[in-house]
């Protein structure tokens, strides 16, 4: 079934290869209707060069766990395999919970780059009224030319201001970095500053998370052309 597209893909450019890419969410968030489609939406990033003829091409990343982390629930995100990437043309993941299993989650906004993690907001609505917003959502930081779970943990789960194994997740017998947090009111892009992370929330509060600069060491692959 075709997935729509709402948001302008970002586009990045692999500082390890040279290969432009770019990145989207799918799922729309405009009227009524869309408030009870739960249609499986997608987490994609496709390499830019040549035409993807199905998703066949791409590497499947699955979600394996949600649990409660701290003040927040994590998600954690499969980890890659070496080579697993080899002859493909990109990866998705489907927003689907392993807990709660489709729940009409969707990326409505454009993804960005923090360092070298890959940066997506999720929506899930519960509003019979998409002009007057309101549902949970996810935040998630993933490895942006793999789609798997980035190598050291990214968010300062437990909020004690160091990043531990306290802020990761059991996942297949070993401890999992958090590839995601869980806002229980729908929230929009965060905002960085330095290593601090700030996700305004559709009630009008916000959630302040420290960043982990270590797993996000920083690298030019995005860029905007200015013309006079």
């Amino acid at each position: 079934q075709l997935q729509p597209i709402m948001a302008a893909p970002l586009a990045g450019k692999d500082p390890a290869t040279g290969t432009p890419w770019v990145f989207f969410g799918t799922g729309l968030y405009l009227d009524t209707l869309d408030l009870e489609n739960m249609q499986v939406q997608s987490w994609y990033g496709i390499k830019d060069a040549g035409s993807v003829s199905g998703r066949s091409q791409l590497v499947e990343r699955k979600i394996l766990d949600e649990a409660q982390i701290g003040s927040f629930i994590g998600r954690v995100i499969e980890k890659p395999v070496n080579g697993d990437m080899t002859n493909k043309k990109g990866w998705f993941i489907d927003l689907v919970s392993p807990i709660n299993g489709v729940e009409g989650e969707r990326m409505v906004v454009p993804n960005r780059f923090q360092g070298v993690a890959l940066i997506g907001t999720t929506r899930i609505p519960e509003a019979e009224n998409p002009c007057k917003p309101s549902g949970k959502g996810w935040v998630m930081a993933i490895d942006p030319f793999t789609g798997a779970r980035l190598p050291q943990t990214f968010f300062d789960a437990t909020l004690d201001g160091e990043f531990t194994e306290a802020d990761m997740l059991p996942s297949n017998g070993e401890s999992a970095p958090v590839s995601g947090l869980f806002m229980d009111n729908s929230p929009n892009n965060p905002i960085f500053v330095e290593d601090v992370m700030q996700v305004g929330l559709d009630d009008g509060t916000t959630k302040t998370v420290k960043t982990s600069g270590s797993a996000v060491q920083a690298t030019r692959m995005s860029w905007r052309e200015l013309v006079n």
